[in-house]
């Protein structure tokens, strides 16, 4: 597009200055359409499918969607897509990293921050590697179910056998923990004995292993063996007039013995304050994990100012320039 700058004066237009702009095609137009990116590398387990579409570094909080990320931290940042059976889904998730060099060393970031939109594109944060640890990094990514986009027919994602229903359980007073005894609450699920410990009510404190949690209402369930694959999600509870029950922050979970074969999962809930009766629906379930090849991850791009202009085309100060 050309742009014409000139003064009127009395005897007509005098052309002062004169500048061309180009304007990119809108990307996602019928003109131009999208065109989905083409990953770096595609690597699957059973039909689930990971393709990596970039990996960047450097990264600071603010570019992250988690409001749980530290500030003073750098992240890396993978941009992932993610099929189930040929299909996009977001209803597999990256759970955990681990990264390992050349030289044997293994990074474990304890932080992570996932985003994933519906057509199964999205992103999987972590805290860069110290900077004592060089790559290239050989990235081993656990991935499994979560119930942070689960559709209302939870029984269409997990099978029978891993589903554990628990009905009419009581909610103490606040002070207090209901310890339980009844038969719904063992269970057998793929080799593993869980028991639900206890519900504790809103002023009571609990303890997972040796800490102290804050005082909220909750359910506090364990299981043997504790293998690293295995989950315990809590799908859905719901109270006696069937008033959906929300997660009051992520499950806590440690180990319960030091041999580690045991290990307990407190889930905090925010109840209404007339429930007295609470149905809980969990799913035992194990992850899947695939590898890939960390490429050496890009530095983000500094903002473009008002004094830079994109390449082939004069920036805001080379009009200013332009002015009689």
């Amino acid at each position: 597009m050309a742009i014409r700058l000139g003064q009127r004066m009395s005897g007509g237009m005098v052309l002062a200055a004169a500048a061309t702009c180009f304007i990119p095609a809108r990307v996602g137009s019928a003109d131009a359409p999208e065109v989905p990116p083409t990953p770096l590398q595609t690597c699957a387990s059973g039909m689930l499918q990971v393709q990596l579409l970039g990996a960047e570094s450097g990264r600071s909080s603010r570019d992250l969607r988690s409001p749980a990320t530290g500030r003073e931290l750098r992240w890396t940042r993978l941009d992932l897509r993610l099929r189930s059976a040929g299909t996009a889904t977001r209803l597999w998730l990256p759970q955990s990293v681990a990264l390992r060099n050349s030289r044997g060393e293994v990074w474990r970031p304890a932080q992570t921050s996932v985003f994933f939109r519906p057509n199964g594109e999205g992103s999987f944060a972590f805290p860069d590697p110290p900077a004592r640890l060089k790559g290239p990094w050989r990235l081993k990514l656990e991935l499994a179910r979560s119930a942070r986009y689960l559709p209302y027919a939870f029984w269409d994602v997990f099978s029978p056998d891993e589903l554990w229903n628990i009905p009419l359980l009581p909610l103490p007073d606040a002070r207090e923990t209901e310890p339980l005894r009844t038969h719904a609450a063992n269970a057998v699920r793929d080799g593993v004995h869980l028991r639900l410990v206890q519900v504790a009510g809103a002023k009571a404190g609990v303890s997972v292993g040796r800490v102290k949690q804050p005082a909220r209402p909750s359910l506090q369930v364990r299981y043997s063996p504790a293998t690293p694959a295995l989950n315990v999600t809590l799908l859905r509870a719901t109270d006696f007039k069937g008033r959906s029950i929300a997660l009051a922050g992520a499950p806590v979970a440690t180990a319960t013995t030091h041999s580690r074969a045991e290990r307990s999962i407190l889930f905090p809930m925010v109840p209404r304050q007339d429930s007295r009766i609470l149905n809980a629906t969990f799913a035992v379930h194990r992850s899947r994990f695939v590898e890939l090849t960390l490429p050496e991850p890009r530095q983000p791009r500094s903002t473009l100012t008002a004094t830079e202009g994109s390449r082939g085309a004069p920036g805001f100060a080379a009009l200013r320039s332009l002015r009689p």
